[in-house]
C-alpha cells in the first residue's frame, strides 16, 4: 500500500518528452501515466496536480517513516517493544491482566513490531526505507531505464542480504530459543514489571528448562508405537505448522 500510494502521488512529477518512430523527441514534455496531458505549462492538468503531489509526498511518503521512527526510536518504545515480544514468546501479554505495564503499547503500536524478533523491532524502519528508496530512484531515473533498474535491483540485493544475515522475522518456531537465550536477571526484571498469574509463563523462568531450551534440537530418544488418536494429529498437525512457517 505505502509504494502505490506513493508511486502515484509522484506521477504529476514524472514527465518525459516523447520519442517518435524516426528518433525525434517532442518539444514539451508530458506525463508518463497519462501522456495526452503536457507538464510544466501553465493551467495543465499537471500543473494543477503538483501542489498536491509535493504536499502528499511531504506529508505520507516522507511522513509516514518520521512517524513510525518518532514512535519506536525512543529508548521507552524500546523497553516496551522488546518486553512485549518476550511477552508474546511465552503465549501471554494479550489482556490487561497479564500485560499490566505494556498492554497499552501492544494494542496502539503491535502491528508496527509484532512479527519480529526483539532485538530487532525497528525492522519495519527498514521495510519502509526500502519502499521509499524504490520510489525515489524510479522517478530519479526514469528517463535511463538501465540506471533506474540498476539503483532498485542495488536496494533489493541489500535489503535481501540484511535479511538473510540477521532473520529479523519471529516465527512460532522461535519463541522458545528466544525464550532461552534470556539471562535470569531478564526474566526476574520481566516478572517484576508484569506479573504473571499462576501457571502462565512460569515454566519458562527455571533454570533447568532454559538449559533444555537452549540445548534442543530435533533429536529422537524414545519411539513407541501405538495407535495413533485424533489429539495426536492435532498435536502433530501443529508443530509441523510451526516449524514449516517461518517468516524469514
Amino acid at each position: 500500500l505505502y509504494l502505490n500510494i506513493s508511486a502515484n502521488t509522484l506521477d504529476p512529477m514524472n514527465c518525459s518528452r516523447i520519442e517518435a518512430d524516426d528518433g525525434t523527441k517532442t518539444k514539451h514534455q508530458y506525463m508518463i501515466s497519462a501522456p495526452s496531458e503536457v507538464c510544466w505549462k501553465d493551467g495543465s492538468m499537471q500543473q494543477e496536480l503538483l501542489p498536491w503531489a509535493v504536499l502528499f509526498f511531504i506529508i505520507y511518503t516522507i511522513g509516514y517513516p518520521v512517524l513510525v521512527a518518532w514512535i519506536l526510536l525512543t529508548p521507552a518504545s524500546r523497553e516496551k517493544a522488546q518486553s512485549d515480544q518476550f511477552l508474546r514468546c511465552m503465549g501471554t501479554g494479550s489482556t490487561p491482566r497479564t500485560n499490566k505495564k505494556y498492554y497499552n503499547f501492544r494494542s496502539k503500536y503491535s502491528t508496527l513490531y509484532f512479527k519480529f524478533k526483539p532485538q530487532y523491532y525497528y525492522w519495519a524502519l527498514i521495510i519502509v526505507l526500502r519502499k521509499l528508496l524504490i520510489v525515489t530512484f524510479t522517478l530519479v531515473f526514469h528517463i535511463n531505464a538501465t540506471m533506474q533498474l540498476s539503483m532498485i535491483l542495488l536496494v533489493c540485493f541489500l535489503a535481501y542480504t540484511l535479511q538473510v544475515k540477521y532473520n529479523p522475522y519471529m516465527s512460532r518456531a522461535d519463541y522458545e530459543d528466544i525464550l532461552g537465550d534470556m539471562d535470569q536477571a531478564e526474566y526476574d526484571d520481566l516478572l517484576k514489571r508484569c506479573p504473571q498469574p499462576k501457571g502462565i509463563g512460569y515454566e519458562h523462568f527455571a533454570e533447568e528448562n532454559r538449559d533444555h531450551l537452549k540445548k534442543r534440537r530435533f533429536s529422537v530418544t524414545h519411539v513407541h508405537f501405538r495407535s495413533i488418536t485424533r489429539g495426536d494429529l492435532k498435536a502433530g498437525s501443529e508443530q509441523a505448522l510451526k516449524f514449516l512457517f517461518d517468516y524469514n
